[in-house]
């Protein structure tokens, strides 16, 4: 999707946002979310937000602390 700075208490981070449809399934029921992911170089995974098809919010992440 992209480049875009993320800010959070362990810093700012120059991130590549990804996202994608994740589809589960649990007897007969199917759940789709979409998930919205930002990657920092050297880092990893900074933050990410799931929602459902609807817009309900099913998680967010946030990088807090970088322990070296």
């Amino acid at each position: 999707m992209g480049n875009e700075t993320v800010s959070t208490t362990a810093g700012k981070f120059d991130c590549i946002k990804i996202s994608y449809l994740k589809r589960t399934k649990i007897v007969l029921k199917t759940t789709t979310l979409r998930i919205t992911e930002w990657y920092a170089k050297g880092v990893g995974l900074v933050k990410s937000e799931a929602y459902d098809t609807k817009g309900k919010s099913y998680g967010k992440t946030l990088l807090t602390k970088i322990v070296k």
